[in-house]
């Protein structure tokens, strides 16, 4: 019998929808190549203008596998991290309008795959945003770091944010300009397809063009993903300690 797939790519119309079904959808090496072989499949449909991304359930995306972190070699370790910064620098620069349609939770690594998108949409009533790392001891490194005050712009919340890993509903979000709209669940897709027809308009975009105009955006961000120290010691430390609440 076969595995069920952790994502699945439909073609509507001129765009795109990835959904997350691999349960609290945690990221390690694995996941990570089938994710990026589903953004393959959207890559080749020339059809598509935008993207949107989804979970499925109670999780967008839970962040990493800390079980699988637990476990893993040092070279799985590294793979993984790689992997992740890699799949957040094409997802940053992907050539298509992207929108990140949040079921539900958006945690730690998961949030963070969230900001790479062009357009955020939360669902309301269930559902957190939030980075978590403070309260684990956790580094969130120099990539992180400017994508962070590259997406959200006020202060204050972005203290919030880093410094108090509060858990931001999605009114909270909203305001906060984490996220640039909010719906009810049964909405959440229809309010993503309005984000991206409302910016794609009537126009063909270029990919080369769009992928060239992000990676000029956020070159800052690039840079410090692909010069991070993986093998920070600070971060298994952290896992461990995790680990021993788990």
């Amino acid at each position: 019998m076969a595995s069920p797939k952790m994502f699945e790519v439909s073609f509507v119309e001129n765009y795109a929808v990835l959904s997350m079904k691999n349960g609290e959808n945690r990221l390690n090496v694995e996941v990570l190549k089938e994710l990026n072989s589903a953004l393959d499949e959207v890559e080749r449909c020339k059809n598509v203008r935008f993207l949107i991304t989804t979970g499925d359930g109670k999780y967008y995306s839970n962040g990493l596998d800390q079980v699988f972190l637990m476990a893993c070699t040092t070279k799985e370790f590294l793979e993984t991290i790689n992997s992740l910064y890699n799949t957040m620098i094409r997802l940053l620069t992907f050539p298509v309008l992207t929108v990140a349609a949040l079921n539900g939770h958006a945690f730690a690594a998961g949030a963070f795959v969230a900001l790479v998108h062009d357009y955020r949409v939360m669902r309301t009533k269930r559902g957190w945003f939030c980075l978590p790392e403070v309260k684990y001891g956790m580094e969130i490194g120099k990539g992180n770091s400017l994508l962070l005050r590259a997406k959200i712009k006020e202060p204050k919340v972005l203290t919030d944010v880093v410094l108090m890993g509060q858990r931001f509903v999605a009114e909270e979000a909203l305001s906060g300009g984490i996220v640039q709209k909010i719906c009810g669940i049964e909405e959440l897709l229809d309010t993503a397809v309005e984000m991206g027809q409302a910016v794609v308009g009537q126009d063909n975009l270029n990919r080369d063009t769009v992928k060239h105009l992000k990676s000029t955006l956020y070159n800052d961000i690039i840079s410090a993903y692909e010069s991070e120290n993986l093998s920070r010691k600070g971060v298994l430390q952290a896992l461990t300690q995790f680990g021993s609440k788990l």
